[in-house]
C-alpha cells in the first residue's frame, strides 16, 4: 500500500481537441469520454472499442498490462478498491491505495487518469479540484454505471492483451526452444500442449529447475517418467533453465551466475516488443510503430523480464490453458520471486538489464508513413534528376576519361619512343667514338728505320733475327725491337760455336728427304699453339730456325707474335705492345727488302765460294746437314700466279748421299704432301 503521487503529469503541447486526454479542461474531456462510453455499447460486436477516437489511448495502454505489470492482475477489482479510497490532506492520516492500483493510474495510463475515472464515478457535481471531490451531492447509480462500462473495456483490453501474448509464445516457442531450433524429436501436434512438458524431452529440458539440469541431461527419458508417474515431484525450488545460457551449471556459492542469458528468454523477449523477424536479431519489416514505441518504454524494465519468465514456462509446459499454477509448481511464486531479484538496486541487476535492452536492435522503432500518393506538379519533385540524364551524363564522363587516358597512353608511348631514339642515338655514337678510336690506334706510325725487310706470299729466312712465316702473311724483320729475337740468335750462334758449322738462317723447304723433325718444328712455327690462337686474331708463333738438335733454345720464353688484321700488319712483342704499318708504306717496305736480299745473297755467295765446307764430313751422319749448305735464294713467281716450294738447291752428289743414308719412302712422301697441303 501507498500514497498516491501528488505531481500531476506534465502536459506536452496544449490541445484544443477535447477528446485529447491531454486537454487542459479536465470536465470536456470527461464529457468527450462519457459520450464515448455510451456509443460504444451500440457499437456491434465485431466492431473492436479501440475504434472509437477517445477511448483508443486508454484501451491500447490497458493491452500493456500484461506485459508491463502482471499477467496475474484482477483489473476490475484493482480499479473499484481504487475508488473506494478517499483522498485526505497531508495533514490528516496517511490515505492507502493499493500498489498494483497506482502502478496502473501512475505508470500505465495516459492522462490524468485517476482523475478522469474519479470524474466518471462522482458525476456532473465533481470539480476540476482534486482536494474538493468530496464535496457536493453526485448521482452515486450514474456514475457506477459509466465507470462499470469504462472498468470492463479495460479489464476486456488487459485479459485479450495477456491471451495474445501467451498465444504468440506458444506458437514460436517450437521453433526457438532449442539453439539449433531443430528439436531431437518432431512435435506431431504443435498446437497439442499434451505433447510438451515433461512429455517431451526438449521442453523437459526448458523448465526443469537448473539445479537438476545436470542430472536431467544424465537420462532426460527417465528423469521426465519420474516426473510424469508422481515418483518425482516438480516443484519450484530453483529458476527454470531456460532463463540461463545451455553451456552454464548450477553454482551453488552464485545460484545467480548466468540468470538472463537463455536463448529462448532472449528470442522470446525481441518477439514480444518488436515482432518476430528480430528473434534472431533481424531488423523488423512491419511498418507499424513496436509495442515499446506506443507504450512508451525505451528499456527493458524488471517488470518485463519476470512477465515473460511465467509466460514462456505456461507456453512450454502440459498446462491446457492459462493458470497460476502446474500441478505442484508455483507460477505465481516464480513471477514474484523474479520480479524481485530483477526490482534490486545493484549493479548485476543494472548491467543484465542493460544488455538485454542492447540484445533488441530496434526497440524503439516509430511507424513507418504510408507511401504518399504524390502531386506531379509539385517542384520539389520537378528537381529530382531523371534516371536517364544521369546515364547518359555518366557515359559522357565515362567517354572523355577514356579519351585522356587514351591521350596519356599515346604520350607515354611517344616519350618512351623517343627516350630509346636517343639511347640508339648514344649508343651508336659512342660505338662509332670507339672505332674511330681504335681506328687511331692503329694506325699509330712505327719508325722505317726499324723495318729491315717485308714480303708477301714468299717465305724467307733473314740472316738477322730468323723471322719467318708462310702463306699469305707479312714478315717483318725488326732490328734491335726484340729481346727474345737477340737471345734467340745469341743462342743460335753458340751452337754453330760448339759444331763449328757455318750455316744460313736455315731455309723451310719441305723435302721429305729431309729432317722429318725439323719439317714438324717448322709446322709448329706456322700455325702456333692452340694459346696463341686466340679471338679474332691469327696468331702465327715465329723463332729463328736452328739445329733441330738445339731443342733447349724453344723453350717456354715468349715469342714474337706477327698477325694480319683486316688491311694492316700487326708486329707486337706481347698483348700489350702493338706496332702498326699503314698499307699505304708497304710499297716502301717491300721495294727496301728486295735490295735488302739481294744484298744478303751476294754476301753468302762470297762467303761460300772462299770459306771450306765443314759440313761433308758429317754428312754421313745426317744428310739434312749437307742441305743447309745451298745457299739461300728467293724463287721467282711462277706464271700462273701459284706457288712455288722454295730451298737450297742440292748438287747431284748430295741428292745420292742422302738417298743413300735415308731413303724417302711413299709414307713420308704422302705424310709431307698432306702437311704442306694443310699449311697451304
Amino acid at each position: 500500500m501507498g500514497r498516491r503521487r501528488n505531481g500531476k503529469k506534465a502536459k506536452h503541447a496544449t490541445v484544443t481537441d477535447a477528446k485529447h486526454y491531454d486537454h487542459p479542461d479536465l470536465k470536456a474531456h470527461v464529457k468527450a469520454v462519457k459520450a464515448s462510453l455510451r456509443e460504444s455499447e451500440t457499437l456491434p460486436h465485431e466492431v473492436p472499442v479501440s475504434s472509437i477516437e477517445v477511448l483508443r489511448p486508454y484501451v491500447l495502454r490497458a493491452r500493456a498490462r500484461p506485459l508491463l505489470i502482471s499477467p496475474f492482475l484482477d483489473v476490475q477489482d484493482v480499479l473499484w478498491e481504487g475508488l473506494g479510497v478517499k483522498d485526505k490532506s497531508a495533514d490528516e492520516e496517511d490515505t492507502f491505495y493499493s500498489e498494483e492500483y497506482l502502478n496502473i493510474v501512475d505508470n500505465i495510463m495516459p492522462g490524468q487518469f485517476h482523475r478522469v475515472l474519479r470524474q466518471i464515478y462522482k458525476g456532473e457535481e465533481c470539480s476540476n479540484n482534486e482536494d474538493k471531490d468530496d464535496e457536493g451531492d453526485y448521482d452515486l447509480e450514474k456514475g457506477q454505471e459509466l465507470a462499470g462500462i469504462f472498468i470492463d473495456l479495460l479489464h476486456e483490453a488487459y485479459r485479450s492483451s495477456r491471451n495474445d501474448l501467451v498465444r504468440n509464445l506458444k506458437s514460436h516457442i517450437p521453433l526457438y526452444l532449442t539453439k539449433s531450433t531443430t528439436l531431437s524429436r518432431p512435435l506431431l501436434n504443435p498446437s497439442a500442449k499434451g505433447l510438451r512438458g515433461f512429455n517431451h524431452v526438449d521442453f523437459g529440458a526448458a523448465i526443469v529447475g537448473i539445479k537438476y539440469r545436470n542430472e536431467y541431461r544424465a537420462n532426460p527419458e527417465a528423469f521426465c517418467a519420474e516426473v510424469n508417474n508422481g515418483t518425482r515431484q516438480h516443484v519450484y525450488d530453483s529458476l527454470p533453465s531456460f532463463l540461463f545460457a545451455d553451456d552454464k551449471e548450477y553454482d551453488p556459492p552464485v545460484p545467480e551466475a548466468g540468470l538472463g542469458t537463455g536463448h529462448l528468454l532472449e528470442r522470446c523477449l525481441r518477439l514480444e516488443l518488436t515482432g518476430d523477424f528480430t528473434a534472431f536479431g533481424a531488423k523488423s519489416t512491419s511498418r507499424k510503430a513496436s509495442k515499446p514505441f506506443m507504450w512508451r518504454v525505451s528499456q527493458v524494465t524488471a517488470e518485463i523480464i519476470p512477465v515473460l519468465t511465467a509466460v514462456i514456462y505456461v507456453a512450454s509446459s502440459s498446462m491446457g490453458e492459462w493458470g497460476t499454477a502446474d500441478g505442484s509448481y508455483d507460477i505465481v511464486r516464480l513471477h514474484q520471486s523474479v520480479l524481485r531479484i530483477f526490482r534490486a538496486r545493484d549493479p548485476w541487476t543494472t548491467a543484465t538489464l542493460k544488455r538485454l535492452t542492447e540484445s533488441i536492435p530496434e526497440l524503439l522503432v516509430a511507424p513507418k508513413s504510408k507511401k504518399s500518393k504524390g502531386v506531379l506538379d509539385d517542384p520539389a519533385l520537378a528537381a529530382i534528376p531523371d534516371p536517364a540524364d544521369i546515364i547518359f551524363e555518366k557515359r559522357k564522363e565515362r567517354a572523355a576519361a577514356a579519351q585522356e587516358e587514351e591521350r596519356q597512353r599515346q604520350r607515354n608511348l611517344a616519350r618512351e619512343e623517343e627516350r630509346k631514339r636517343r639511347e640508339v642515338a648514344a649508343h651508336e655514337k659512342e660505338r662509332k667514338r670507339r672505332e674511330v678510336a681504335a681506328h687511331e690506334k692503329e694506325l699509330e706510325p712505327v719508325s722505317l728505320f726499324k723495318v729491315l725487310a717485308a714480303t708477301s706470299g714468299h717465305t724467307i729466312m733473314t740472316r738477322e733475327d730468323g723471322i719467318m712465316t708462310r702463306g699469305r702473311r707479312l714478315i717483318l724483320n725488326i732490328k734491335g725491337l726484340s729481346p727474345i729475337a737477340s737471345t734467340a740468335l745469341a743462342r743460335r750462334r753458340r751452337a754453330e760455336a760448339q759444331s763449328r758449322t757455318l750455316t744460313t738462317a736455315g731455309s723451310i723447304r719441305r723435302q721429305p728427304s729431309s729432317t722429318t723433325g725439323s719439317f714438324q718444328r717448322q709446322r709448329s712455327f706456322m700455325t702456333g699453339s692452340p694459346h696463341q690462337r686466340q679471338g679474332s686474331r691469327t696468331v702465327a708463333t715465329t723463332l729463328p730456325a736452328v739445329d733441330e738438335d738445339d731443342d733447349d733454345m724453344y723453350g717456354d720464353e715468349p715469342t714474337l707474335k706477327v698477325a694480319r688484321k683486316r688491311s694492316r700488319v700487326v708486329l707486337s712483342e706481347d698483348e700489350n705492345d702493338t706496332y702498326n704499318i699503314d698499307d699505304g708504306k708497304i710499297a716502301d717496305v717491300l721495294e727496301r727488302e728486295k735490295r735488302i736480299q739481294r744484298a744478303l745473297r751476294s754476301t753468302e755467295e762470297t762467303q761460300l765460294a772462299t770459306t771450306p765446307n765443314p759440313i761433308r764430313g758429317l754428312s754421313q751422319t745426317h744428310p739434312s746437314q749437307s742441305a743447309r749448305q745451298t745457299p739461300f735464294r728467293i724463287p721467282a713467281a711462277p706464271p700462273s700466279g701459284k706457288r712455288q716450294r722454295t730451298g737450297p738447291v742440292l748438287n747431284s752428289g748430295q741428292q745420292q748421299e742422302r738417298r743413300q743414308l735415308r731413303p724417302w719412302t711413299n709414307t713420308q712422301a704422302s705424310s709431307a704432301s698432306a702437311c704442306t697441303s694443310k699449311r697451304r
